[in-house]
């Protein structure tokens, strides 16, 4: 859920937006872990430039589909607390009862919060003045996405993907791929919804089978069963160990960082008859 802000991100940017709607966010949160039923929505403040604010406030939904792009909801409501009273289980469980909200508006949020790190600020406000002066993308400010050291991070909807490391050498190229419906190769990071499992995992399967089509390739990730990934493209299903270990180079992975870490770098092991030949590829 992607909620507009008036104001620049403060360090705790939801319970600043609105008390309301971050003691349902606890709430809801709090219920999920006690009885494992419902869900907890992860909640983003966004806000756009002072000159293009409007009387109401838009919120967007992105709705994961296990068979294929998200579904985007958009919504104008004059007030925050408003949003409590929305049936978030229905929405996820039955998108297609709300298709009279649907929005398959191309727009752009990129994280340009620096709180947690000032990469994302420094970089990511770059982005968003190069996305702003092109003057045909619809883009936002959003707070923090997480996963700092890809810094400057954007997510595009509808597609619900999200990319690290977007500079604005590339970004014009990123954009035109996702118009087109196609995942763009460099820098991609997965799709909301999906666990960090499931993202390296379709990065990964995408470049093995040179399938970025939005809806070529999907991916079922069991993490708890030893790593084992299912690929589906094309028809056929392949089953795959997504390995992890250490990156051989130790390095600070972010502005703030205090000292040097090896990040995780992930591999595809195949697991069907090929599984002699080398492994897909790596992604750190």
């Amino acid at each position: 859920m992607f909620v507009e802000g008036t104001a620049p991100f403060p360090r705790l940017a939801l319970a600043s937006l609105s008390p309301e709607l971050h003691a349902f966010n606890l709430e809801t949160w709090r219920r999920y872990q006690e009885t494992g039923v419902g869900l907890h929505p992860r909640i983003l403040p966004i806000r756009r430039d002072r000159q293009q604010r409007g009387d109401s406030l838009a919120v967007f939904f992105c709705v994961p589909s296990p068979g294929g792009s998200p579904l985007q909801l958009r919504y104008e409501v004059a007030d925050h607390g408003a949003l409590t009273e929305f049936d978030l289980e229905a929405i996820r469980n039955r998108p297609q009862d709300f298709a009279a909200h649907r929005d398959d508006t191309f727009r752009v949020l990129v994280c340009t919060h620096g709180k947690v790190d000032p990469c994302c600020a420094v970089d990511g406000n770059r982005l968003y003045r190069h996305l702003r002066d092109r003057g045909d993308v619809e883009v936002w400010h959003a707070a923090h996405f997480g996963g700092c050291r890809f810094a400057p991070n954007l997510w595009c909807l509808p597609s619900g993907n999200c990319y690290g490391h977007v500079s604005t050498a590339t970004v014009d190229a990123l954009i035109d791929a996702e118009r087109r419906r196609q995942v763009y190769p460099k820098g991609y990071r997965g799709r909301i919804g999906q666990s960090m499992t499931t993202a390296a995992a379709e990065f990964l399967a995408r470049q093995r089978h040179d399938a970025w089509g939005l809806d070529e390739l999907r991916v079922e990730a069991s993490p708890a069963i030893d790593g084992r990934v299912t690929v589906h493209t094309a028809g056929e299903a392949r089953s795959y160990r997504l390995a992890s270990e250490p990156h051989p180079d130790v390095f600070f992975t972010t502005c703030r960082a205090e000292e040097p870490r090896s990040p995780p770098v992930h591999r595809l092991e195949p697991l069907d008859e090929s599984a002699a030949k080398a492994s897909a590829g790596a992604c750190a």
